[in-house]
C-alpha cells in the first residue's frame, strides 16, 4: 500500500512513509566527532575520544607486528619447504639449493596488456606506488584526526588491520610464484647477505621487515592496493563533506587507475591480486553493520558509557571536573 500525496501534505506524507535515523540517538554517539564542529581540538578535550584513538593506535601496532611476522613465514615456507619441481620454488636460493629448471611467473592477463616496466623505474614508483601508499596509510588518518572523527579513524585502523592479517594467512595458505621475474626476483630484491640469512631458522629473522618490504611471494592479495583503495574511499568522503566538487574528487579514480597500472607494469602483483584487494576494501568500507561492530566493541573494550546524546556527555564531564574541584 503505498502513500498518495498533493502538493501541500508532501512533506507530512513523507515524514509518515520514510525510515529516519537518528544517528545521535544511536551508543556511544557523543564522542563519535560527527557533530557539527569536531575538530582534534574536541578529541584532545574529551578523555572518551582519547582513549578509543589511543586503542586503535595500539591496535595498527599490534597488526603491523603480526602482519610483519605472517609475511617473513610467507618467505620462510618459501626457501624451507616448496620442493624443486613446484613453480614457486625459489631456485638456487633455496635451502636445499637445486634447481633443475627456471621457474618463471605466472601466466597474467594484466602483463599482457601493460608494459614491461619490472626494472621498475624510479619515477613511476615513486610518484604513483609509494605516494600513494603513503597517502592512505598517512594522510587519510591524520585528515580524520584532523576532523575530529574518531568514528572514522576508528574504523580506519580496524579495517587496515583485519586486511593484513588476512591477507598475511591466504598468503601463506597457497604461496604463489613471484610476479618478478618468477624466481629471479630474490636476487632482484634482496643483496647475497640476506639471502644468506633467509635459509637460516625462522628465529633468528621473524621480526626484520624483510618479508613486509622485499618480499617476493606474498601475493593474493595486494595489501598495498587493499589499503590504497580504502584511503581513497575515506578521502573521498572527507573531500566531499568538506564540499568539493565532485569533478576534482573524480580525480582520485583517475589517480588510482594510473596507480593499478603502475602495479602491473612493475610486476608487484598479479591481476588478480589488484582485483581482489580492491573488492575486499570496498566490501569492507560499506559493510555498515560491520562498522558499528567495531565501533561499539571499541568502546566497550575502553569502558566508555552509551549515553544518548551529546549534550549528556558535556553535563557528565562537568559534573565530574566539579566534584572533582
Amino acid at each position: 500500500m503505498g502513500c498518495i500525496c498533493d502538493s501541500e501534505a508532501e512533506a507530512e506524507c513523507r515524514k509518515d512513509w520514510s525510515i529516519n535515523r537518528d544517528k545521535s540517538r544511536e551508543p556511544h554517539y557523543a564522542h563519535s566527532g560527527k557533530q557539527p564542529g569536531s575538530s582534534i581540538k574536541t578529541i584532545w578535550q574529551s578523555r572518551f575520544q582519547l582513549k578509543l584513538v589511543a586503542l586503535a593506535c595500539a591496535w595498527y601496532a599490534f597488526q603491523t607486528l603480526i602482519y610483519l611476522v605472517l609475511a617473513n613465514l610467507v618467505v620462510y615456507i618459501t626457501f624451507h619447504n616448496i620442493p624443486p619441481d613446484s613453480p614457486s620454488y625459489p631456485g638456487a636460493n633455496a635451502t636445499n639449493g637445486t634447481n633443475p629448471f627456471y621457474h618463471k611467473e605466472l601466466y597474467d592477463v594484466g602483463f599482457h596488456f601493460t608494459t614491461d616496466l619490472s626494472h621498475r623505474p624510479f619515477w613511476l614508483k615513486a610518484m604513483f606506488v609509494d605516494l600513494m601508499v603513503s597517502v592512505a596509510q598517512v594522510v587519510v588518518p591524520f585528515l580524520l584526526l584532523l576532523q575530529g572523527h574518531t568514528y572514522g579513524f576508528v574504523n580506519y585502523t580496524a579495517i587496515v588491520g583485519i586486511m593484513n592479517i588476512l591477507k598475511g594467512i591466504v598468503a601463506i595458505a597457497t604461496i604463489l610464484p613471484p610476479a618478478r621475474q618468477g624466481e629471479k626476483c630474490w636476487l632482484l630484491n634482496y643483496p647475497d647477505e640476506k639471502l644468506f640469512v633467509l635459509r637460516e631458522p625462522f628465529s633468528n629473522w621473524a621480526f626484520e621487515m624483510w618479508g613486509m618490504v622485499h618480499g617476493c611471494n606474498d601475493m593474493l592479495w595486494s595489501g598495498h592496493t587493499s589499503q590504497s583503495c580504502l584511503g581513497m574511499l575515506y578521502l573521498e568522503n572527507v573531500m566531499r563533506h568538506a564540499g568539493c566538487p565532485c569533478a576534482v574528487r573524480f580525480l582520485l579514480v583517475i589517480y588510482f587507475g594510473v596507480y593499478v597500472f603502475a602495479v602491473l607494469a612493475c610486476r608487484m602483483h598479479y591481476t588478480i591480486d589488484v582485483l581482489v584487494a580492491m573488492l575486499i576494501a570496498i566490501a569492507l568500507y560499506t559493510h555498515s553493520g560491520l562498522r558499528f561492530w567495531i565501533w561499539t566493541l571499541a568502546n566497550t573494550f575502553v569502558c566508555n558509557p552509551e549515553g544518548d546524546s551529546f549534550e549528556e556527555y558535556e553535563d557528565e564531564a562537568d559534573d565530574e571536573d566539579d566534584a572533582f574541584e
